[in-house]
């Protein structure tokens, strides 16, 4: 048996599309630079940003502008109208890396740079950025002939590394990030493997340091660093059983048995750095406007020495546990 279907003439089918309110809108394209590095000299070549990621905390905050004053956020239709003002916003959490950069032609090579990782904020959904460097590296070196690691690479046929007298810089290639409530986490592999004090090598950086970790997190290592007793699992935190320490490394690629890599020549291995942040409610008092809340990046710390280059780096955090 047939079933007859009803026939709606095509004029009211027409009316009723016409008639159909919209249920969604675009509205006004909003662009801004998340990486605009203001207060930065020109270089030759031009810095660029690369590796960019965003990432949202999931709850409001009262809206403010990047210098700090509490603002309005206005929601613009796509015929310019003003649709809807809110006071709050989710935070916004970005991360790049940013500076000038030399390529190989020819060779997929990520570059030699003068780059830094930088983080970003925005508490008015994307129409301002609060931009912070949190390598400070790029103009660093921990290859020249004063460095305690080895590292000797020097390179006088980039001459953007004139600054350093043409030792290899402490250049970021990338950069990775996570969130988690009110903290976030930002890693990167860096050539500058100079500096920080990495749980592996408190044992003679900073033995004191090192006691106080080991009895905070419940860690017998007896009262000789250099040789701790009764070793258990939970040593690794402290003691370098992976021989992740040692003197930062290179790789000579004029070596390599690819012909086409040749050209890259020497670079230094990267290290791992990682440095945190919490969103903080109340007034930043490094500025002089009054905000309901502020970024908190704490120093960067180094995790690798660069005795071996850094591959799949991941980041994650985890509601309260941290991150990793």
């Amino acid at each position: 048996m047939v079933k007859s279907v009803a026939k709606i003439p095509l004029v009211a089918i027409a009316a009723l599309c016409i008639g159909a309110p919209a249920f969604a809108d675009d509205g006004e394209l909003l662009r801004k630079s998340m990486s605009k590095a203001s207060g930065q000299p020109s270089t030759d070549p031009v810095s660029e940003a690369e590796h960019a990621f965003i990432d949202t905390m999931k709850f409001y905050v009262p809206a403010q502008a990047s210098n700090g004053t509490v603002t309005l956020i206005d929601y613009i239709d796509a015929d310019g109208l003003t649709r809807d003002s809110r006071a709050y916003a989710k935070p916004l959490i970005g991360v790049y890396i940013y500076g000038p950069v030399e390529g190989v032609e020819g060779v997929g090579f990520v570059g030699h740079g003068k780059r830094d990782a930088y983080a970003a904020i925005s508490l008015d959904d994307g129409n301002t950025w609060k931009r912070t460097n949190l390598s400070e590296s790029a103009d660093q070196t921990s290859c020249d002939s004063n460095s305690a690691g080895g590292c000797s690479v020097v390179r006088e046929d980039v001459p953007l590394f004139e600054d350093t007298g043409f030792a290899y810089p402490g250049d970021v290639v990338n950069i990775f990030q996570a969130t988690s409530g009110s903290n976030a986490l930002a890693v990167w592999p860096s050539r500058y493997c100079r500096g920080g004090s990495p749980s592996y090598s408190l044992n003679t950086s900073n033995p004191d340091k090192l006691y106080a970790v080991a009895a905070y997190m419940g860690i017998d290592i007896g009262t000789d660093p250099e040789n701790p007793s009764n070793p258990s699992p939970d040593d690794l935190y402290l003691v370098d059983m992976f021989g992740v320490g040692g003197s930062q490394g290179s790789i000579d690629y004029s070596e390599d048995k690819f012909e086409q890599n040749q050209v890259v020549k020497e670079v230094p291995f990267n290290c791992i750095w990682a440095a945190r942040g919490t969103l903080v409610q109340g007034d930043d008092p490094r500025t002089a406007e009054v905000e309901a809340s502020f970024m908190r990046w704490f120093k960067a710390e180094r995790l690798s020495s660069g005795r071996r280059d850094v591959n799949r780096i991941e980041a994650n955090c985890v509601a309260g546990a941290g991150c990793a």
